[in-house]
């Protein structure tokens, strides 16, 4: 995606449109990765939103101290 976008000389909006990619950060971004790491660095299985951390039950110790 990326290579056909500098091959065709396509704008960040063109190739969008072309790919059907949401939102022109997500491109943005994945072309910053594209540079910094090459196409591995798309790959990752990291990628993406983080899982919420569990919610944990809070107990009290409700034994008085008298």
């Amino acid at each position: 995606m990326i290579l056909e976008m500098r091959r065709n000389s396509l704008s960040f909006q063109e190739t969008c449109v072309l790919f059907k990619i949401p939102t022109l950060e997500t491109l943005v971004k994945w072309v910053k990765i594209y540079d910094e790491e090459g196409p591995e660095g798309l790959s990752k299985e990291n990628r993406g939103r983080s899982k919420p951390m569990p919610k944990t039950k809070k107990t009290y110790d409700v034994r008085s101290n008298s």
